[in-house]
């Protein structure tokens, strides 16, 4: 596994030391956007969704390059048919509650879609 030596995304931007440009902001986000549509087009028919995407959970090394972390609730799905997918294996329900997509706080055991992945990571 890869040392990653820079802290996490919390802690950069919260440092006032470290207060990143509007640059730099930008090519963190499209580092996480790359990450995650990697992962939610893994195959054409099976896909991740990392289920649990926070600022503590995007680390970055010492050139602010972004990468994912905490795979715990992590899904690997495969498409059913053309409406629906189900799951590998029975995932965990854990979530950050205050990151987490509307969907996910009304039906917590509805499969995850990596729409849910997207919603506060691109809203904020």
């Amino acid at each position: 596994m890869e040392y990653v030596d820079g802290g996490n995304l919390l802690g950069f931007l919260s440092d006032p030391e470290r207060y990143p440009t509007w640059k730099s902001r930008l090519e963190i986000a499209q580092g996480v956007m790359s990450a995650l549509s990697y992962l939610h087009n893994y195959e054409k028919e099976k896909w991740f969704c990392h289920g649990d995407l926070k600022p503590e959970n995007i680390l970055l090394t010492k050139a602010s390059q972004p990468k994912l972390s905490d795979f715990a609730s992590a899904e690997l799905l495969r498409a059913t048919d053309s409406f629906s997918t189900t799951s590998d294996y029975t995932p965990t329900k854990q979530f950050s509650w205050i990151y987490a997509a509307p969907e996910v706080l009304e039906n917590t055991k509805q499969t995850r879609s990596p729409a849910m992945d997207m919603y506060r990571s691109v809203r904020e």
